[in-house]
């Protein structure tokens, strides 16, 4: 059970949203980078499993490319998204692979991993692959996965010891999953939950919540007032050009 402590909106934990996404291209090594030269002592970013069981980091599960043709990621293997994506982009906006993201920045910061998994979707191969990895990488305990997928996240509490959280939108089949969640005797790390998410009392009574996303100083600090643990912001120097 969680006590609803008040904070200031200094205590926050900033979530670097897909990196420092508000100024540089979201989920790439030079956003994240950026995002640490800003001070950010925490980052977010999206992993997609290929057809060849290698996590490429991007929010969606289709991209466009230079003829504007929709391909899925999914689908692709990591040798298409290097010769068919990356090579016909320039360095600083090519999609990283999650070994890459982790051999190119520092062991300190905390790392969100948001596992993007399809409902309905056979998620246990994904999971047990993203497991190996992160056990295996060094100082495990920086790392928290987390998704929307409930089955995913509740499958790696039961194969692993990573910091896992649950992700809730705040529209009418987020509520559903949330409620769905309170109700379970199942209780994840943390949960994330969308700003306006009707249940962010409730949650706050029981375990660490961050809410995404905010780019609002004002809004920042209502929700630490409220005991929010952290935020997920597109500029990870929000509260620090807020105080100025």
């Amino acid at each position: 059970m969680s006590s609803t402590k008040s904070r200031s909106a200094k205590e926050l934990l900033v979530y670097a949203h897909r990196g420092a996404s508000a100024y540089y291209p979201e989920n790439t090594i030079l956003a994240f980078q950026k995002a640490l030269e800003l001070g950010a002592k925490a980052i977010e970013l999206d992993l997609i499993l290929t057809n060849d069981a290698h996590y490429v980091v991007h929010h969606d599960f289709y991209i466009s490319d230079e003829k504007q043709s929709r391909l899925d990621l999914r689908k692709m293997s990591r040798h298409d998204i290097e010769t068919h994506l990356n090579q016909k982009r320039n360095t600083e906006s090519r999609l990283p692979f999650l070994e890459q993201v982790l051999a190119a920045l520092p062991q300190e910061p905390i790392l969100n991993l948001e596992l993007k998994i399809e409902y309905p979707h056979r998620y246990r191969e994904n999971v047990r692959r993203l497991v190996a990895i992160l056990e295996k990488a060094p100082n495990p305990r920086r790392f928290i996965v987390s998704s929307f997928h409930l089955d995913a996240m509740i499958y790696m509490q039961k194969i692993s010891s990573l910091s896992i959280a649950y992700l809730f939108m705040a529209h009418k089949w987020g509520q559903f999953m949330s409620r769905r969640a309170l109700l379970s005797r199942r209780r994840p790390d943390a949960v994330h939950l969308e700003l306006g998410h009707p249940h962010l009392r409730h949650w706050l009574k029981e375990l660490p919540v961050s809410v995404f996303t905010v780019n609002e100083f004002l809004k920042a600090q209502d929700l630490a007032t409220q005991g929010v643990r952290g935020i997920f912001s597109d500029f990870p120097d929000l509260i620090d050009k807020g105080f100025l």
